[in-house]
């Protein structure tokens, strides 16, 4: 546990020196915040860019899509995979005659697709089956009347034997 707690004292305390930074009040001067600034700037704008690429896309299609740089007349869009790229590359003669239509995105001329490797969700956990421990009264005995094989059938009674204790 310690070790955990270090890391989580060293992450506190370098959060606080990037936020005085930030706010401009850390040890150092201004010139040693404004990369910084101009960093979160630029994030703040991606984010912004990404938003409104994404509101011209199709539902299916615009979570997997990102704004990765925009310069002069090119934007490149990142994509989570090869495929949702694949889609995208089909959306861009679209997408190009409507983003030029916004301020932000009226000299775009060629927009360039590239493929990311998001890792795949998680696989959804099925929920637990609940296995009684002993069968309905009978159920074993019922089965087994109903079955030819002779050592399926001395097996299936012997499990209801066991089952009821007998």
């Amino acid at each position: 546990m310690q070790g955990r707690q270090g890391v989580t004292v060293k992450t506190t305390l370098a959060r606080r020196r990037i936020d005085g930074l930030l706010r401009g009040g850390g040890r150092g001067n201004r010139s040693v915040a404004e990369p910084l600034h101009r960093l979160l700037r630029k994030g703040q704008r991606m984010h912004s860019l990404t938003e409104q690429v994404r509101a011209l896309l199709p539902p299916q299609l615009a979570p997997h899509c990102t704004v990765a740089d925009l310069s002069g007349d090119r934007l490149t869009l990142h994509a989570d995979n090869a495929s949702f790229a694949t889609r995208l590359q089909f959306e861009t003669p679209k997408l190009r005659v409507r983003l030029q239509k916004l301020a932000d995105f009226a000299e775009v001329t060629d927009i360039r697709v590239r493929a990311g490797t998001r890792p795949l969700p998680e696989p959804r956990r099925l929920p637990q089956v609940v296995l009684r421990r002993r069968p309905p009264s009978g159920l074993l005995r019922r089965l087994a009347e109903g079955i030819s094989d002779e050592g399926l059938r001395a097996s299936i009674e012997r499990l209801d034997r066991d089952s009821r204790g007998d």
